[in-house]
């Protein structure tokens, strides 16, 4: 069905300086109360079933589509053109018909028959949905549809409609408001208008679209891409689309190494909870926690007004101390590139921290003032192997081997 398939033969017109025609060719999707079949009963061999049917006898069928024209509707006229079995009377077009015209009512597969409309422009939706349905109620007979007889010519419905002139609005963003977290909805875009014949009326795609009542600006969305058709008093309109954006989502991953525990978001706030509660742990804020106890825990990362919260972590080996009651430390990542986090039992207001190959010569060495349970080494240069790092704090010692890649 070629006419059938097409494609809505239009644009979107921002301004009409002189009389414009936009005829609309109905595609299948556009078809209500009608059901396509296969088959001919019209042309030989016979074969059936109809092409297409009503959906159910004495039912009324017609077409739905976007208007997508702009300006003042000085008319608005609708053709049918089909093949039928057993139709006596004139079908009677619903939507505030003006005329209605027949123009060869020819039965039983004879030739077409083609219907055709004046609808009061008064009536036709600029720029939103249009539904136009014929009432065939009066012949119950109408239940076979099919192609112009012995001819390729099929089914199809078309609107034209005539604009008047009038000059589209001026429309511009004038601040576009990013969502503050990821995944929240109070993203914002206020535009500003211009030009045309005012009032204006717009319509958001965000709640659905052809109905012109939203208002001028979008508040409390989330992020994503939006578009507004804003319409001047005559009927011209404008689009314009944007973008609101949103910040990433936090790093709320959590390594474990012993039964240390390391954030691995930077440039944030930490405070680690006991999920058991959950509450919050006191003076747990750095990057770094080594619990005391058994148990899962948790870590609240905020940046900002953001805030997000780790998956819980099991702890089974906290406690676990030598007899000078140092207890253990923990390294992260092990194996490194050569920059990795060591995480302490406790505070110490010094720690020397040394770090041998495995011949047992010193390849590195530093002295910290230190004030958290965390350190962070930077050895970049090198070579990959498995070294010795000793840890040296309060006449405490503890020694961990680390892997290089």
């Amino acid at each position: 069905m070629k006419k059938l398939y097409g494609t809505i033969l239009s644009l979107l017109f921002t301004t009409v300086l002189f009389a414009q025609t936009v005829t609309y060719e109905i595609p299948v999707s556009g078809l209500v109360g009608l059901t396509l079949t296969s088959g001919d009963i019209c042309s030989p061999p016979f074969v059936g079933p109809e092409e297409a049917k009503q959906t159910s006898i004495g039912n009324q069928w017609g077409c739905t589509w976007v208007s997508t024209g702009s300006g003042i509707v000085t008319s608005v006229d609708v053709e049918v053109m089909f093949t039928l079995n057993n139709l006596t009377n004139i079908p009677t077009l619903l939507n505030g018909v003006s005329n209605n015209t027949q123009t060869g009512l020819t039965p039983n597969c004879a030739a077409s028959t083609m219907l055709t409309w004046s609808v009061d422009p008064s009536s036709y939706n600029v720029g939103g949905t249009n539904t136009f349905l014929a009432d065939y109620a009066s012949s119950a007979q109408i239940n076979q549809i099919d192609h112009l007889y012995q001819s390729t010519q099929d089914i199809y419905m078309t609107v034209t409609v005539t604009y008047s002139p009038c000059t589209a609005p001026t429309v511009s963003v004038s601040e576009i408001t990013p969502v503050t977290c990821n995944g929240g909805s109070d993203g914002a875009i206020n535009i500003t208008v211009t030009g045309g014949t005012a009032p204006y009326t717009y319509d958001w795609d965000y709640d659905g679209t052809g109905d012109f009542d939203d208002p001028e600006d979008l508040s409390g969305v989330p992020a994503g891409v939006y578009t507004v058709v804003v319409m001047g008093d005559l009927g011209c309109t404008v689009s314009i689309t944007d973008t609101i954006t949103e910040p990433d989502t936090l790093d709320v991953t959590v390594s474990q190494g012993g039964s240390g525990l390391y954030a691995n978001a930077t440039g944030v706030s930490y405070q680690w909870i006991d999920c058991e509660g959950p509450t919050a742990i006191s003076g747990a804020t750095t990057q770094g926690f080594t619990p005391t106890s058994n148990g899962n825990y948790a870590v609240v990362i905020t940046d900002g007004p953001c805030s997000d919260t780790s998956d819980c972590v099991v702890v089974t080996n906290a406690g676990l101390e030598d007899n000078d009651g140092y207890g253990t430390i923990t390294v992260f990542p092990n194996p490194s590139n050569g920059s990795f986090q060591l995480i302490l039992p406790q505070e110490f207001k010094e720690v020397k921290v040394e770090l041998y190959d495995m011949a047992g010569r010193i390849v590195y060495s530093s002295i910290v003032a230190n004030e958290n349970t965390f350190i962070t080494i930077d050895v970049p240069d090198l070579a990959s192997g498995t070294y010795n790092l000793k840890v040296i704090a309060e006449n405490a010692t503890r020694s961990v081997p680390v892997v290089i890649r």
